[in-house]
């Protein structure tokens, strides 16, 4: 869908910013199609896999350790990323907002900024509070949510038992997420000076509702007008 939605809306350039890059998946295939790649992420252990990871697939892609609510760049980048919910990791509404006023201030004029976020109703009622269970002959994995309505942050605590080698091994991870409502995101980008182009649900890229569960959202500096026709398509 990125493809898409870079040609439709007419991107000129080739410089991308990928955000919260985690283990590089997306920088790495961006840099396979012949984009010039920074990927951040504020784990170190997770920028050392995507190091590796692009050194395999024989592309040269920059890893840096920034937070996404801090940017700290000289140069312009004609499309950010920031994809797999991400941004719902920023807890605080003033770090949404100093995200995105890093964007606006890495991004060049007719620049590309495209991202997703779960909403709200998707962390209270499909996280909720519940415990899912997956078993295999080797493993046990347990997914926990829960959802405060009063902070609207979504937890999601996972723990995975599995047997190799003849020997237990034990796993436990936190994942915490705020919700944020379309107009308080639509705000927030205003507020940072730039320019909602289109919103649509995933994944059939309908036009979002109450009820949509994560949102794409293509957005560009206040300057800029004109968006077109919605693209559909597949993730790439």
């Amino acid at each position: 869908m990125v493809d898409l939605l870079v040609e439709r809306h007419r991107l000129q350039g080739d410089r991308v910013l990928d955000l919260a890059c985690g283990t590089g998946t997306v920088a790495t295939e961006l840099a396979r199609r012949g984009y010039r790649v920074v990927g951040v992420d504020r784990s170190m252990e997770m920028l050392e896999i995507a190091r590796a990871k692009a050194v395999e697939a024989r592309v040269r892609v920059e890893f840096q350790q920034q937070d996404m609510a801090s940017l700290r760049f000289e140069q312009r980048f004609d499309l950010v990323l920031c994809v797999y919910d991400s941004l719902n990791y920023l807890l605080d509404p003033r770090q949404l907002r100093a995200a995105f006023r890093g964007v606006s201030g890495v991004l060049e004029d007719r620049g590309l900024f495209i991202f997703d976020m779960n909403t709200l109703y998707c962390l209270a009622h499909h996280w909720g509070n519940q415990v899912v269970e997956e078993r295999s002959a080797s493993a046990l994995l347990v997914h926990r949510y829960s959802f405060c309505p009063e902070t609207r942050i979504g937890t999601l605590e996972l723990f995975c038992l599995s047997r190799r080698s003849g020997r237990i091994e034990r796993f436990r991870e936190v994942h915490r997420e705020r919700g944020y409502t379309l107009g308080e995101v639509r705000e927030a980008l205003h507020a940072s000076g730039m320019l909602p182009l289109e919103e649509m649900a995933f994944p059939d890229l309908s036009d979002p509702d109450d009820e949509s569960a994560r949102v794409i959202w293509v957005a560009t500096k206040a300057s800029r007008r004109g968006s077109g026709e919605r693209a559909r398509g597949e993730v790439w």
